[in-house]
């Protein structure tokens, strides 16, 4: 597609699918253009909407008027249902203060170490910028202030229909509330708050009115060094309507991952415009995540709604006392048992594969007549180590894919294992990413936590204390990748990504290694990962020193993956990709993947001399 519409690219990386059922990708261009900063980039997005389902004409139409707020779309064909946008950085607005902080261990035109002090981390000062977190409310007068011809008002029934979706869809068919005198009685009330919300809502001023102007649709893209003004932008601002403008300011201050409480130094006007939007936005998008759940089988965005509906308890007056009281008890109970249920409770996830379909090519001429997973290490093959410690640390839901003398390993598992491990057959290998998006489709339960190994390994990280890791990945509801990573081997002494961990520090800050077993948030860098295995670097957090130590990694090929990640993948899989560059690697970018970092015994055995390294360093151990 993006080749038809002028710009062939070398490589095609996917992002997000948002509630609108728009598909996101990054692109790397063969040819680069000029970015915001006047830079040279090779990177762009394309954006692909079913031209079934909906059209990009009212995105492209708005876009022209909002004068450089939204991306600039460089081509464009609604027939294909392709629009294709400059490149306006990894990070949404909610992302990016910690970004900043990460990204900006920079070096000066000496090449010395810049380290952030406090201000510059939490609130940078740019030359001619407000303040950082005034940067959503700024671009929202921005946004008002854009004259945008022939915008449709939102109707009171509009409104009135999208909170409804609450009682409707949210409670009665996505929790399952039954009819009963005491329901009836919320429903009048709920009724009732719904209709003084339309009545404040009228006593706004009304204007360009976004519907979702949150903090993962304001792009920020940033340029070194940091006294350079980051470029911040909108996106997805498609369904704009006159509307009242409480709704957008709820947008910026009431977040969805995050308790919200109104600022003691608020002014009054502010925190109502901000209450009676919140109610109306809160109810709306409960309603919207349930029936997206319901009718598509989608659970995006799922393991929001608890706070979702906490704070719209919050912001309900408190004259509402009876439905305050149901919402938060009866109702709150009731969604944390059910968005469990849904989600997967990390601690009995039981999803497991192991990626067996490799030609084996390093490891010829062993892998001529054998398939690399039926090779021997210690007397026993590489697959019943790994389905032996599966079934040890009681993962009973085991999948192994087969392509290359797939004949032999398929035998084999059926004459040694008694346990329903189910075999899944590739015509021809389909890389590592293409064998879970296959798998994803017929065998895993994708709205639980997959662990996968690749079969051409040995490592003695306990499973099942690495499933139990998971209550304290799965606790941050962005995380959507676990992996295990691994001293860097002298084979890949730069190490595949960085981990950031923190330490509380009292008096003087100083540099301490990594623990075994510690955990953090996974970063990648374009070029390489570090030029030192470590990197330190101090700020503070309130009242705490705090250290956070980057160290580098190698991924062991040991990976937990919620199986919400392969819906983004719902298509045809015409030729073999590997699960770290198109699945894992993205994800990072997005800051969604935690590592645990493990110092124990790890080798990848994947050429003859790892083979009998391997086997050599069990027979020391025996």
């Amino acid at each position: 597609m993006a080749k038809q519409l002028g710009y062939p690219c070398t490589d095609v990386i996917p992002l997000t699918q948002d509630a609108s059922a728009r598909k996101y990708f990054r692109l790397k261009t063969k040819v680069p253009i000029w970015n915001h900063f006047d830079e040279s980039v090779n990177d762009l997005i394309l954006c692909y909407l079913d031209p079934k389902i909906g059209s990009h004409k009212e995105f492209i139409r708005i876009n022209k008027h909002l004068n450089h707020l939204g991306p600039s779309i460089l081509a464009y064909d609604l027939k294909l249902g392709v629009t294709i946008q400059d490149y306006l950085g990894r990070y949404n607005y909610s992302e990016a203060k910690s970004a900043w902080f990460y990204e900006g261990e920079l070096s000066d035109p000496e090449g010395q170490d810049v380290l952030h002090n406090e201000g510059e981390y939490l609130d940078p000062v740019y030359s001619g910028a407000k303040r950082w977190h005034l940067r959503p409310k700024q671009l929202l007068n921005d946004f008002k202030k854009a004259k945008i011809p022939n915008l449709k008002r939102i109707t009171q029934k509009k409104l009135l229909t999208q909170m409804e979706m609450f009682q409707k869809i949210f409670l009665v068919n996505f929790l399952g509330l039954k009819k009963s005198s005491d329901l009836v009685k919320i429903i009048n009330e709920i009724k009732k708050l719904q209709k003084e919300t339309l009545k404040e809502l009228n006593k706004q001023e009304w204007g360009n009115c976004h519907t979702d102007f949150e903090h993962r649709n304001i792009m920020v893209d940033f340029k070194w060094p940091y006294c350079v003004d980051p470029y911040i932008s909108l996106i997805d601002f498609q369904d704009t309507c006159i509307g009242p403008e409480g709704i957008d300011l709820a947008g910026i201050s009431v977040l969805h991952h995050e308790s919200f409480k109104f600022h003691h130094l608020s002014a009054k006007s502010d925190t109502e415009k901000v209450r009676w939007g919140g109610i109306q936005r809160n109810m709306r998008i409960l309603g919207t995540l349930a029936n997206l759940y319901l009718e598509q089988n989608r659970s995006f965005r799922l393991i929001d709604l608890p706070i979702i509906l906490s704070n719209l308890i919050y912001l309900i007056p408190n004259k509402y006392s009876n439905l305050k009281t149901f919402l938060s008890t009866n109702i709150q109970e009731d969604l944390d048992v059910k968005v469990s249920e849904i989600t997967g409770n990390p601690l009995t996830s039981n999803q497991a594969m192991v990626l067996a379909a490799g030609y084996g090519k390093r490891m010829m001429p062993l892998t001529k007549k054998t398939p690399k997973p039926l090779l021997k290490v210690g007397g026993e093959t590489l697959l019943d180590i790994h389905l032996n410690k599966l079934l040890d640390a009681r993962f009973d839901d085991i999948f192994v894919n087969v392509s290359h003398l797939g004949d032999k390993i398929k035998k084999h598992v059926e004459k040694n294992y008694v346990n329903n491990i189910t075999i899944i057959e590739e015509k021809k290998p389909l890389g590592t990413g293409g064998a879970l998006i296959n798998a994803s489709k017929k065998h895993f339960n994708n709205d639980d936590w997959i662990l996968v190994i690749n079969a051409d390994i040995l490592c003695d990280v306990d499973l099942m204390h690495l499933r139990s890791d998971l209550k304290k990945v799965s606790s941050n509801r962005q995380i959507k990748a676990y992996l295990v990573g691994v001293l860097n081997p002298h084979h890949n002494e730069n190490g595949d990504f960085g981990v950031e961990y923190q330490y509380e520090r009292a008096g003087q800050q100083h540099y301490e290694k990594y623990s075994r077993g510690s955990m953090g948030i996974v970063r990648v860098d374009d070029e390489s990962i570090f030029d030192e295995p470590y990197h330190l670097v101090n700020t503070s957090d309130g009242d705490k020193n705090v250290s956070i130590i980057e160290h580098s990694f190698t991924w062991s090929g040991i990976s937990f993956i919620h199986g919400s990640v392969f819906d983004d993948f719902k298509v045809n899989i015409k030729s073999p990709f590997d699960s770290w560059s198109k699945i894992i690697k993205p994800l990072i970018q997005q800051r969604k993947v935690a590592a645990f970092c493990y110092g124990g015994k790890w080798i990848d055995v994947g050429t003859p001399n790892r083979l009998k390294l391997a086997n050599e360093m069990l027979k020391e151990e025996n």
